[in-house]
């Protein structure tokens, strides 16, 4: 049987524990309900920080898009009710073309 690392592990532990109860609900009741539609458009970057003695937990959702590409129906939805759904930070990241 595989098992994963520790580290990343633990950093998923991290992630989850930033997200909390309510993000973590949300995506799973989503991909639950309709896994053929929710399979897609899910952001590419996940951002946390744990907590400290100096600040809160945080976690953020960005979907990144490179020169002429657009988001899809599928991202569009999916950050559309991050945002609202489960009250997540969620954002959009433009890349521009190398100079």
């Amino acid at each position: 049987r595989h098992r994963a690392p520790s580290r990343a592990r633990a950093q998923l532990a991290e992630v989850a524990a930033c997200a909390g109860g309510r993000l973590m609900a949300f995506v799973c009741d989503k991909l639950a309900r309709n896994y053929a539609l929710r399979r897609t458009g899910f952001p590419d970057l996940c951002l946390w920080r744990p907590a400290s003695d100096d600040y809160p937990a945080a976690l953020v959702l960005v979907e990144v898009k490179g020169p002429g590409d657009a988001l899809s129906a599928a991202q569009t939805l999916w950050l559309s009710e991050l945002r609202s759904g489960a009250n997540t930070c969620c954002g959009l990241a433009q890349i521009d073309a190398a100079r």
